[in-house]
C-alpha cells in the first residue's frame, strides 16, 4: 500500500497558503462516522493511482466528526456550503472552485478523481 495522501487539516490560514502556492487544492470534508466517505477512501484515495494523482494537489481535509470543534464545523459549513457528507471540492490553482462532489457515484473510481482534478489544472 505504501504511504497515503498527507492530508493537512483545513485551516483558512493553510488555506491561504494552498492558494498562494500555485498548486491545485483539493478539500475533503469527512467525518468518521460517514459511511461514503470511507467507502471514498477505500477506492479513491488509498489505491497507488489515488495517491499518485494526487501528488502536485494541496490536499486539505475538513474533520467533521462527533467531538470537533463545532465552531470549526459551522465555519466550515457555512465557507463551503456543506450541507451533508462527502463533500469534496477541487479548485484550481488560484483557488478558484472547479468542482464539488457530493455523492459517492460522482466519485467512486480513480478515473473519476483525475477528471475533477484535471478540471483543477492538475498535470496528470
Amino acid at each position: 500500500a505504501g504511504p497515503g495522501i498527507p492530508w493537512e487539516t483545513f485551516t483558512p490560514e493553510r488555506f491561504q497558503q494552498a492558494v498562494a502556492s500555485g498548486k491545485p487544492i483539493v478539500v475533503d470534508a469527512t467525518a468518521d462516522w460517514c459511511a461514503l466517505c470511507h467507502e471514498i477512501e477505500n477506492a479513491v484515495f488509498k489505491p497507488r493511482e489515488g495517491v499518485e494523482a494526487m501528488q502536485g494537489v494541496v490536499p486539505l481535509r475538513i474533520d467533521m466528526s462527533t467531538g470537533v470543534d463545532p465552531k470549526y464545523i459551522e465555519e466550515a459549513r457555512r465557507r463551503f456550503n456543506i450541507k451533508g457528507l462527502p463533500h469534496i471540492i477541487f479548485f484550481a490553482p488560484g483557488g478558484r472552485q472547479v468542482s464539488v462532489v457530493n455523492g459517492y457515484q460522482q466519485l467512486d473510481t480513480v478515473e473519476k478523481l483525475k477528471e475533477h482534478l484535471r478540471r483543477a489544472g492538475a498535470n496528470l
